[in-house]
This record gives structure tokens, C-alpha cells and sequence, in this order.
């Protein structure tokens, strides 16, 4: 389990504690035990990797949500760069998972005046790290970044270097028609693009809205061999809105 900026608003002393109960032994081994707030998950065929890095830790401000500039640890991104890395010349792949995003058309990451152009959309720490990964990386070793934060799901078009960036925060608390998380942000010159949509290709790839409210979804990797399929689910409907191929 990943830690977000809910969790450090308390000093992460809920979080940290869970830790310790994370998958016990018994029944499982002790090399199965979550040891810390960032991991890295393995299938036994060596062709799939999940990395999941903590960008909560630095993220423990409730008054500067969308002004606050999250970051890794330096020594957790030493950390992955040289999972990415090792994993990679062994001939796996690997996705990387995280609470923030690298960048986002709807929700505020600090100040657009404070980046570099073509850069306003992204968190330019998070974007320095992912360079760093995909410069230890082989070509094609990063096969995509999903991420939460915003109560959302957006797929995104390729963008800064990232084939597929993924917002599945969509099962978080509900949103209200209100909020307009689809509003993207005034000003935001060159903002990333959604997928367009399998039923209205024309149109981008949203929930839809139901009453007052959008619905909760969920997101399902299978694992097959060098395959992953990746399936986009809303509550409610029992066939995928989307489905894509890692």
C-alpha cells in the first residue's frame, strides 16, 4: 500500500504503523512483508515489475494542495533508478506506480510562472526523476506510470516523454458535477490530451455523469507473460470503458 498526502497530514503515524500488518507472517514469508513506504512488486518470470514510490512524504501541508511541489527522497530515487535499471538489462519491464502525478491538465502543481515552458502541466521534480529513470532504463523498459490524487480517471495521450501517463483515482471519495474535474486549469498553454474515446472517437475519454455525481471505477492489470492488458472499469458497467495493451 502506497502512502498519499492524507496520510502525512497526520505525521503518516496511521500509515506507518499499518505497515508492520501488511501481508504477516503467517501466512506469508517474511520476505513478503511490506518493510517501508515504497516497494517493488516482481512477477516470478522476471518479465514485469511494479515500482511504487512514496510522493506522499514530502507532501504534508493541507493548505498547499495544489501550490506544493511533492518530491522523492533522493535516496529512494537512488533506489529506483537502480531497480529500473538492473531490471531492465535482465529484460523486464516496468510500471511505475505513485500517489502524485508527473502532470496533470485538471489539478494545480504549484506555480506555471515557476516552470520551464512546454513544462507548466507537470511537477518538475517528479518529471526530473522520471528522466532519470528512463535514462538508467532500456528503450521501451518504462511501460507506463499510474497514479491518483485527483478523485479522477484521465488517460492521457503521450506527453513530456511518457506514453502513458494514467490518473485512476476514480475510486476515491465521490466528485460532484459541481467540481468540474474535467475543467482543465486557466492558462495552462499546451495542456496534456485524453485518449479519445472507443464509443464517440471524436469526443475525449470522461465518466460520464450520473445524477449529482460521477461514479467510483476501478482499474485491473493482467499479467501474462511479456503481455500486460490493462482494463478501465466504472461502477456499474460490467464491460471496460477502455482497454489497452502495455
Amino acid at each position: 500500500t502506497l502512502t498519499g498526502n492524507h496520510d502525512m497530514y497526520s505525521g503518516g503515524g496511521g500509515y506507518y504503523q499499518l505497515i508492520g500488518e501488511v501481508n504477516p507472517a503467517p501466512p506469508f514469508t517474511a520476505e513478503e512483508q511490506q518493510k517501508a513506504s515504497y516497494f517493488s512488486l516482481r512477477t516470478l518470470d522476471g518479465a514485469w515489475q511494479l515500482l511504487a514510490m512514496d510522493t506522499g512524504l514530502h507532501d504534508h501541508d493541507p493548505f498547499a494542495v495544489e501550490t506544493g511541489v511533492t518530491f522523492l527522497d533522493p535516496l529512494e530515487e537512488a533506489w529506483h533508478v537502480d531497480k529500473i535499471q538492473r531490471f531492465s538489462q535482465a529484460g523486464g519491464r516496468t510500471i511505475l506506480l505513485s500517489h502524485h502525478p508527473m502532470f496533470s491538465a485538471f489539478g494545480g502543481i504549484g506555480t506555471m510562472a515557476s516552470k520551464k515552458p512546454g513544462e507548466e502541466a507537470a511537477n518538475p521534480k517528479l518529471l526530473e526523476s522520471y528522466r532519470k529513470f528512463t535514462a538508467a532504463a532500456t528503450p521501451n523498459a518504462i511501460a507506463g506510470w499510474f497514479w491518483g490524487h485527483e478523485h479522477n480517471l484521465c488517460i492521457y495521450q503521450p506527453y513530456l516523454g511518457l506514453d502513458k501517463g494514467r490518473c485512476i483515482g476514480h475510486g476515491a471519495i465521490p466528485v460532484l458535477a459541481e467540481q468540474q474535474p474535467y475543467k482543465v486549469i486557466a492558462g495552462l498553454p499546451n495542456p496534456p490530451q485524453l485518449v479519445p474515446d472507443p464509443s464517440q472517437p471524436s469526443k475525449p475519454l470522461q465518466l460520464p455523469l450520473i445524477g449529482p455525481e460521477y461514479p467510483h471505477g476501478y482499474v485491473l492489470l493482467r499479467l501474462a507473460g511479456a503481455r500486460c492488458r490493462v482494463e478501465y472499469y466504472m461502477v456499474g458497467r460490467p464491460t471496460p470503458m477502455y482497454v489497452e495493451e502495455l
